[in-house]
């Protein structure tokens, strides 16, 4: 069980990332994908709850993402 968790959460990110380089994709966005799967990643590897640490991860993600581009 534990390797498709992790095999899912791989997944997810090389989605979000590959969704990062769509051009209409603006910086919040893809700031938003990026912080929500790494947060969720790190937080379920710590023991954390994943969902919790996508949506901690992608307000972070968006508030980065928007600071990039002003």
């Amino acid at each position: 069980m534990k390797r498709v968790k992790i095999s899912l959460l791989a997944l997810a990110a090389s989605l979000s990332l590959a969704a990062c380089t769509d051009p209409a994709m603006n910086d919040v966005a893809a700031g938003a994908a990026v912080g929500a799967v790494g947060g969720a990643i790190i937080a379920d590897m710590t023991g954390g709850d994943a969902l919790e640490g996508a949506i901690i991860g992608g307000a972070g993600g968006a508030i980065v993402g928007g600071g990039l581009n002003p």
